[in-house]
C-alpha cells in the first residue's frame, strides 16, 4: 500500500462524505486506503459511512478523543508507505496524494509535507510558520522586522507573509494536509503523534519534533491543492476568541514542554510589552492578557481570567486577581 489517509470524523457526515468522494475521484496511479475513525459523533450511525463508502476502513470510539488521540487511533491501522492526516472539512482540488507521495519519496531529507490549502474562492490559506521564540519577540518589540525588504519578511514571517506559489522550508506546516512516512512516526515515542492537546498546536507540536529532534525538513509544496472549507467560513472575531480561548493555552503548555517555565515567562512578558506599546485599545487588551498569563500562569488563564470580556471593546471591566 502506497498511502494510508487518516480522517476524523465528529458529526460532519455531510462535510467528511463530500471530502471521501474526492479522494475516490481525484486519486489515480497510486493504492491508497482510507481510515476514517468516528470520534464518538452523535448525529448519526457511524456505520452509514460504511453503507455508503463500503471500501473505506471504519473505526469507532465510543468517546471523543480530539485530534491527536484520534489520529493515532486511525495511524495504527494504516498500512501504508505514506501516511496522510486529512481534515474532513477538506476537498481535493488534483490528484493530491499521489504528487504529495512522490514529492516526500523522491527527497529522505523531507520529514512531513503539507500541500496548498484554498479557501472555496481558490484564495491561499497561510499553511507554514516559524516556532516561537524570544528571539523573535525581541525583535518584534524593537520593530527590527519593519526595515525587513519583502523578501526578507516573508521569509522571517512565512504565514500571512509567504509567497504560497512555490515551495519553501517552515519550522511547522498545517495538520489540515500532514505528510509524512511510517519510518517517521516510529521515531516518535512509543510510535505515536504526541497527544498532550486535543486539539490545536498538535502540528505545531509535531513538526517541532520532525525538525528539532530528528533533523528532518518540514516543506510546503504548492503542487498538491486541497480546498480548506472551514478557515473560509470562520470570522474574525471567532478567530480572535479561539486564538486566545485555545491556541495561546496550547502554545504556553508546549512551550512549558520544550523551553522551560523562565522562558516562558519572559517570552509572554516580552509578548505583551509589544502589544502595550502598539498603543491602541485592543492591543493594550491583549497586552494585558499576556501580562496576566506570564504572571499567575496557565491555571489562573483556563480558569479566573476573564478573557471574552477584557477583548470585549465595549467593556471596561477591571480584572482583579
Amino acid at each position: 500500500m502506497d498511502v494510508s489517509v487518516v480522517i476524523i470524523n465528529y458529526n460532519t457526515f455531510h462535510l467528511t462524505s463530500v471530502c471521501i468522494e474526492s479522494i475516490i475521484e481525484k486519486t489515480e496511479d497510486i493504492s491508497y486506503e482510507i481510515i476514517l475513525v468516528d470520534n464518538g459523533s452523535t448525529e448519526c450511525e457511524a456505520v452509514l459511512f460504511k453503507t455508503r463508502f463500503p471500501e473505506i476502513k471504519l473505526i469507532e470510539s465510543n468517546l471523543n478523543l480530539g485530534f491527536s488521540k484520534g489520529n493515532n487511533l486511525g495511524l495504527s491501522h494504516a498500512i501504508g508507505n505514506t501516511l496522510i492526516l486529512l481534515n474532513s472539512d477538506t476537498v481535493l482540488i488534483n490528484n493530491a496524494l499521489k504528487i504529495a507521495h512522490n514529492l516526500l519519496i523522491r527527497d529522505p531529507s523531507v520529514g512531513v509535507l503539507c500541500g496548498q490549502l484554498l479557501n472555496m474562492n481558490y484564495i491561499v490559506q497561510p499553511a507554514a510558520g516559524r516556532f516561537p521564540s524570544l528571539k523573535r519577540e525581541l525583535l518584534e518589540l524593537l520593530r527590527i522586522p519593519h526595515f525587513f525588504d519583502k523578501e526578507k519578511k516573508a521569509r522571517y514571517y512565512l504565514h500571512k507573509h509567504a509567497d504560497y506559489s512555490r515551495p519553501l522550508e517552515a519550522d511547522w506546516v498545517s495538520g489540515a494536509f500532514f505528510v509524512f512516512s511510517k519510518d517517521i512516526l516510529k521515531s516518535f515515542p512509543n510510535h505515536k503523534l504526541h497527544e498532550n492537546f486535543f486539539m490545536y498546536y498538535e502540528d505545531v507540536q509535531w513538526c517541532y519534533h520532525i525538525r528539532r529532534r530528528l533533523k528532518k525538513k518540514v516543506i510546503y509544496d504548492p503542487r498538491p491543492q486541497i480546498h480548506h472549507i472551514e478557515a473560509a467560513s470562520s470570522s474574525t472575531t471567532n478567530q480572535i476568541l479561539k486564538n486566545f480561548k485555545v491556541i495561546v493555552p496550547n502554545q504556553y503548555k508546549w512551550m512549558l514542554l520544550e523551553k522551560g517555565l523562565v522562558y516562558t515567562k519572559i517570552f509572554y512578558v516580552i509578548r505583551s510589552l509589544h502589544y502595550f506599546s502598539l498603543r491602541d485599545s485592543h492591543s493594550i487588551r491583549k497586552a494585558l492578557i499576556f501580562f496576566l498569563l506570564s504572571l499567575h500562569g496557565i491555571d489562573y488563564y483556563e480558569n479566573r481570567l476573564p478573557i471574552e470580556q477584557i477583548l470585549n471593546p465595549a467593556n471596561r471591566a477591571i480584572v482583579h486577581d
